[in-house]
Order: structure tokens, then C-alpha cells, then sequence
């Protein structure tokens, strides 16, 4: 990697792959400003030598912060440029995505140091023998990798035979893309949420029943995370591989893809937990851990003006889609709440609008 100046000197990791026999994908993804990545790299040798073990995104920022702001403080931002290092295998990830360790030591060897500690092309190669990562970080089925004829598994769906059931058994399993063998424009449905309102629940939902990977509109710079949680679809945006597209929209997160949809699914949520929740996501960047402060108490202040603008945004993005999108698109709308305490109902009327019934 080279220095970024003797005061802010980047270690040199000494990581190698025990799984992978070469990286997976082609590594640095993003557009950083100059010395990012060198920054952060110094950031995880401070936070790791002031924790004695390795080191959470909040360290990591908290470290930068005391040292003259020498990247941007936004958590989003930060990640973003850890992701890009990840997928260059130059750090280790836990499990969760969470900490981050350039300690040799600490990497991951089945059955002899089971850490969870893993560089990407060992995690990406372990979990998805199956697949291939793309030049823009996508993940494609391999030529021998199943996939599923979208005609056909509706077909199997509408079904009132109840013995070809056993033509789905391998969606207990597995997920899988569509095999681009039919156009789906006619198809394409969006599937929108307000960020933290349960849209990735949803979607492992609908991925369970279907069998078919869900998509995003999302960068997969910002996205890496999920993608390697099992999300295969990561960026893929109403393409002919993926029935249901996922959307913040019309919030729309940094690098968001515009598409359109002839269905939409609406996800909401009480503010009163969404709020908080997206609070959380804010501040730690992840989708597993909470936080131990109060910040009504421990950070009034930002927790006040945080409350205001996500409230304003809330009305914006509630106001675009009952004014604008709902009126022109065939909708069916949904509550978190009711998704968690009568989730065999919702998705049953779920399933009846996506298919027609």
C-alpha cells in the first residue's frame, strides 16, 4: 500500500488466502478520495492496538476523529471504503461484518483457529462455490450453477397439484437466479421501504418461498455486507435474473440505480421503532449490533436534529409514494408489525398479488 506520510505510516498486512486460490473479483471497487484507504488501514492499526482485539467500526471512526479528520467521519463513507479494502483482501472481517483485524493470528482455519475471521475471496469462495463475482462486485451462477426458467416456477406456484411440489424441494435449501431466458419487463416488481423498516426480512421471506434471488438497486459498494449474508442479488436491478427488485426509493441511498416497476410492494413501519432502528444503522453501520448509549440522554443533541431530519424525511418519502407512485402502479402495501405477528397471512395475499390470484 505504500505510506500516507511518516506521521499517519500504513502497516503492510501479511494476510494470505487459505481457501481461495486467487482473489475473488477484481478487488478495489470505489472512487475514494486520494489516501482513504491508507487512512483507514492506519485507523484499524491505532483502534486494534488501543482495544487489544479487534476493532468495531465505531473505534475506527473514533480514532480518525482524534487525529486531525483524516477522512470523513461519515459512517456510510468509512465502511464504504472498509469494503473496498475487504474486497481487496487486505483486512479481515468477522462474521457479522463488525470488526476488523490486520492480525494475521487472528485469521480463520477450519478445525485448527476458528475465529470467523476471514478475508473475502476465503468467505466469498467457502460460501458460494457456485458463483463468480463480476468486474462491478455482482455475483453470477457459474455455467454448471442451477437456475430457474421464470415461466416455469410460475407455473409451479399456480399449481393446484400438490405432488409437483417435489419440483421445488431444492428451494428448502437454496436460492437461485433466473435463467434470462425470458423477458421480464411486464414482471418487474419494486419492492420499496423506508431504510430499517424490515426490507431485508421480507426479502429472505420472499426468497424462501420463491426460490429466486432477490434484487437491489442498491451500489454494491454500500452493499457488500449483504450480499455476503446470503443477499446473492446484490445490484442487480430489474434485471431478467430477479423477479423482485429492492428499493429505498424515492429515499435514494448514494449510487442507487433508477428502474421501473409494473408491481410495487410498500413496506412500512411505526416510526416510533423505525427511527430508532435507522439510529442505530447510522451510528454503527450494521445490521447485528446496538448500541449501549441512550442517545436521547448520552447524545441529546444529535439524537434532537437526527429525530428532525429523518422525520422530514419520512413525510417526503410517504408523500412521493401516495401522491405519485401508488395512483400509476398496481400496490400491495404492508405493515412491519402485522409481517411479524401474522407472517403466514401476509404472505399469503403477498403471493396472491404477485401472482395474479
Amino acid at each position: 500500500m505504500g505510506n500516507c506520510g511518516e506521521k499517519y505510516a500504513t502497516p503492510e498486512p501479511n494476510l494470505e488466502r487459505v481457501v481461495a486460490t486467487e482473489r475473488a473479483g477484481k478487488g478495489y471497487h470505489g472512487r475514494w478520495p486520494y489516501g482513504s484507504r491508507e487512512k483507514a488501514l492506519w485507523a484499524i492499526k491505532e483502534a486494534e492496538e488501543e482495544r487489544g482485539s479487534p476493532a468495531y467500526l465505531p473505534d475506527l471512526r473514533r480514532a480518525i476523529n482524534q487525529r486531525y479528520h483524516l477522512i470523513r467521519h461519515s459512517t456510510p463513507f468509512l465502511r464504504g471504503v472498509l469494503m473496498d479494502l475487504y474486497r481487496n483482501d487486505q483486512v479481515l472481517c468477522d462474521r457479522e461484518m463488525d470488526r476488523f483485524t490486520l492480525d494475521p493470528a487472528m485469521q480463520h482455519k477450519e478445525g485448527v483457529n476458528e475465529t470467523g475471521f476471514e478475508l473475502h475471496s476465503d468467505r466469498f469462495t467457502r460460501m458460494f462455490p457456485g458463483y463468480n463475482l463480476t468486474d462491478n462486485g455482482l455475483m453470477e451462477p457459474k455455467e454448471d450453477t442451477p437456475t430457474v426458467n421464470f415461466n416455469h416456477l410460475k407455473e409451479l406456484l399456480l399449481s393446484k397439484d400438490l405432488s409437483r411440489g417435489a419440483e421445488l424441494e431444492w428451494a428448502n435449501t437454496e436460492t437461485r437466479f433466473l435463467d434470462r431466458t425470458v423477458d421480464m419487463n411486464g414482471n418487474i416488481i419494486s419492492f420499496c421501504s423506508f431504510p430499517r423498516s424490515g426490507n431485508s426480512m421480507l426479502r429472505k421471506y420472499l426468497e424462501g418461498i420463491t426460490g429466486i434471488d432477490t434484487g437491489s438497486d442498491h451500489w454494491i459498494e454500500i452493499s457488500t455486507t449483504l450480499q455476503l449474508m446470503g443477499l446473492k442479488g446484490e445490484g442487480h436491478c430489474a434485471t431478467d435474473n430477479v423477479w423482485v427488485t429492492k428499493s429505498h426509493s424515492p429515499w435514494v441511498p448514494l449510487g442507487a440505480t433508477p428502474f421501473k416497476g409494473n408491481k410495487m410492494i410498500f413496506l412500512m413501519r411505526n416510526p416510533i421503532d423505525n427511527i430508532p432502528s435507522l439510529g442505530h444503522l447510522t451510528m454503527l453501520n450494521s445490521h447485528s449490533l446496538t448500541p449501549v448509549e441512550d442517545y436521547s440522554k448520552d447524545e441529546p443533541e444529535w439524537w434532537n436534529m437526527f429525530v428532525n431530519h429523518v422525520t422530514w424525511e419520512m413525510k417526503t418519502f410517504f408523500k412521493v409514494l401516495t401522491e405519485q407512485a401508488i395512483p400509476k402502479i398496481p400496490t400491495y402495501a404492508i405493515r412491519f408489525e402485522d409481517l411479524r405477528q401474522e407472517p403466514e397471512r401476509v404472505l399469503t395475499e403477498l403471493m396472491c398479488f404477485m401472482l395474479d390470484v
